[in-house]
């Protein structure tokens, strides 16, 4: 039974030095002119890439995921209030696209809702700006 205090510290020291390790990547930033904007992500054991990215209030974008990982996952994102926007299953294995618009500039969080995924780094943002006037050409 003594043994038992010491088997959570461990855990829990190796809960925090991964999650530790799991901060954001540097930014996608999609072209404010791009037409159609799609974002190439893998979705692996505890991380998506890009978990980064910068888009323009307007925009559609299609994120088209790779779950490359042997273990179902979910895409679930949220607006800047919180509220959820989709929250879509990704099969192992399997290339999933999800269509996400963007109506007001703003943090999107997402993340996998699956227990303990999201705590292990299994999350992301999408900065929303305002489009600016296009320069003149």
């Amino acid at each position: 039974m003594k043994k038992m205090p010491g088997l959570i510290a461990v855990w829990a020291a190796v809960i925090l030095l991964i999650t530790g390790c799991a901060g954001l990547q540097p930014q996608v930033a999609l072209s404010e002119k791009e037409s159609k904007k799609v974002v190439e992500m893998k979705a692996e054991s505890f991380k998506f890439e890009p978990n980064n990215i910068k888009a323009y209030g307007g925009d559609t974008l299609i994120f088209r995921i790779e779950n490359s990982s042997v273990m179902a996952h979910n895409f679930t994102i949220t607006n800047p209030q919180q509220q959820i926007l989709q929250s879509v299953d990704l099969p192992a294995g399997k290339m999933t696209e999800v269509r996400v618009t963007f109506a007001e500039p703003g943090i999107y969080v997402f993340y996998c809702d699956k227990p303990l995924h999201s705590s292990l780094g299994m999350k992301g943002r999408v900065e929303v700006v305002k489009k600016g006037p296009f320069p003149s050409n």
